[in-house]
Order: structure tokens, then C-alpha cells, then sequence
């Protein structure tokens, strides 16, 4: 369960996967909790903008995003790899007349 209602004092190594994470509005929230004014948390809104903070945890979205795709597509092609493995062997081996053993030599040879 990720939660921006977590202290942040509370924070360590064990629980900081609860929290939420990667969003500025997160650190202007946890400022506001910590009873800053709405001009401190103003400023630090624009130097976080000026600094190039957002960009950047814009991009550490995007590189997770990217990463949760490129895992689920390597899911995908595992998924192909014995269906292949069989069109390639129909393809050069006639399964009518081969042996277990010459099939397996078949794949042996071609890793």
C-alpha cells in the first residue's frame, strides 16, 4: 500500500517502498505538513521547476514505465520461444522418421 499520508520523518530503508514516490507535489505536500507557509511552498515549487527537479523525476517515470513494458514484452517472446523451437525443427527434421536423439542433436547444434 503506497501512501503520501506516511510521515516522512518516519522513513527508512524497510518502509520506503510505502511511499509514494517520484512527484514534486509530493515534497510541496510534505512541506505543507510540516507547516510552511504557502509562499515558502511556492518557492520551492519554482526552484524545483528551475533546477530541473521536475524534468527529472518526469524521466524517472518514464524509465519505469518503459521498464515495466520491456519486462511484460520479454514475457511475451519466452512464451514464443518453445512454439519457434518446434516450427524450426518441423522445418529441418522430419519428425515422421527421427529419433528423440536427432532432434535433440538438431537443437544442440543450433544454440
Amino acid at each position: 500500500m503506497k501512501t503520501d499520508k506516511l510521515d516522512i520523518r518516519d522513513v527508512n530503508p524497510v518502509n520506503i517502498w510505502n511511499y509514494k514516490q517520484n512527484h514534486p507535489e509530493l515534497v510541496i505536500e510534505d512541506i505543507r505538513r510540516m507547516g510552511a507557509s504557502d509562499h515558502i511552498m511556492e518557492i520551492v515549487r519554482t526552484s524545483m521547476l528551475a533546477r530541473g527537479i521536475n524534468k527529472w523525476l518526469k524521466v524517472r517515470r518514464d524509465l519505469i514505465a518503459y521498464k515495466k513494458k520491456l519486462r511484460n514484452d520479454i514475457k511475451e517472446l519466452n512464451l514464443l520461444i518453445p512454439v519457434l523451437k518446434r516450427q524450426m525443427t518441423e522445418k529441418w527434421v522430419n519428425y515422421e522418421t527421427a529419433t528423440t536423439y536427432e532432434v535433440h542433436e538438431y537443437h544442440k547444434m543450433r544454440e
